[in-house]
């Protein structure tokens, strides 16, 4: 997929790098994949090889059929699986066709540690939002 640096800007996790040239070589260490509507991007179960990061299109996390979170474009998800080093425990469906940019915790660890601290950050931010609206929707009975 050809790199458009401006639109590429437009997504917050990728607007953490300073310099077009880290951005440019981050990205050549992940992969664009797409997937058409109704696509398994990952089940529960699988190896958690990479974080995600949607560009385009919609895509539903759910566990055991249940809806747990919908991601929207420029939205980071697959993140807690591959930082814990376990198997995803979610399935992660795409609703609509989606643009899917891949990384893995290597090519993570491999960018500059200033620019690492900020793309934990956001990592680790994204993940406790998440968490907060997960835990709001469940009923203690």
């Amino acid at each position: 997929m050809p790199v458009d640096i401006k639109q590429l800007r437009e997504v917050p996790f990728f607007d953490i790098f300073p310099k077009d040239s880290a951005l440019l070589q981050f990205i050549k260490s992940g992969a664009w994949e797409k997937y058409q509507s109704a696509a398994s991007i990952y089940r529960a179960g699988d190896p958690a090889n990479n974080i995600c990061v949607l560009v385009v299109g919609s895509v539903r996390i759910s566990r055991n059929k249940r809806s747990l979170a919908d991601i929207r474009p420029n939205e980071l998800f697959g993140e807690v699986s591959p930082i814990l080093r376990y198997d995803r425990t979610v399935d992660a469906v795409a609703v609509k066709d989606s643009i899917v940019f891949k990384f893995s915790m290597d090519a993570l660890e491999a960018v500059a540690l200033e620019i690492r601290y900020l793309l934990m950050k956001y990592i680790y931010e994204t993940t406790a939002t998440r968490l907060l609206t997960t835990t709001s929707k469940i009923v203690i009975t």
